[in-house]
């Protein structure tokens, strides 16, 4: 029988498993009952888990407000007049303008450690004839191996 339910194979029920309304062979009481205790010893834990949480919590004070990490902000002195940007047009020119100054001017970036800012056009150049220089040492240095 158990052969037949492995290589599924449904047998006909005998006149007996018919009279009792389920397959005797196929059924383990004693799986489904273990089961049954099982899933009941889970949910009493559970429930015993939720009660000690719903008791931890509901001896925390009620009037006790959570930490705010914006009431730090409220104690600081609010600014002075409005913080509106009240010329958009002309602060936008003045930006790009200090914007292009940079792009096409030299300039101290860090006068202390003598770092300065070249115009664009100027830095592109310099980039070109670095790599050139490279391309030509590398290729100088292949010629005599």
């Amino acid at each position: 029988m158990r052969d037949q339910l492995l290589h599924g194979v449904k047998p006909q029920p005998s006149r007996e498993e018919v009279r009792r309304g389920y397959a005797h062979e196929t059924t383990s009481i004693k799986a489904v009952v273990l089961f049954g205790v099982g899933l009941l010893v889970a949910i009493a834990v559970v429930l015993g888990a939720m009660t000690l949480l719903f008791s931890y919590f509901g001896a925390q004070p009620h009037d006790a407000e959570p930490p705010n990490p914006m009431r730090r902000l409220a104690r600081a002195a609010p600014p002075v007049g409005p913080q509106l940007q009240v010329a958009e047009i002309q602060d936008m020119k003045q930006l790009r303008q200090t914007q292009l100054d940079q792009l096409e001017n030299y300039g101290w970036v860090d006068r202390e450690n003598g770092i300065v800012h070249v115009p664009i056009d100027k830095a592109k150049a310099m980039i070109v004839q670095q790599r050139a220089a490279k391309n030509a040492k590398q290729e100088e240095q292949g010629n005599t191996r």
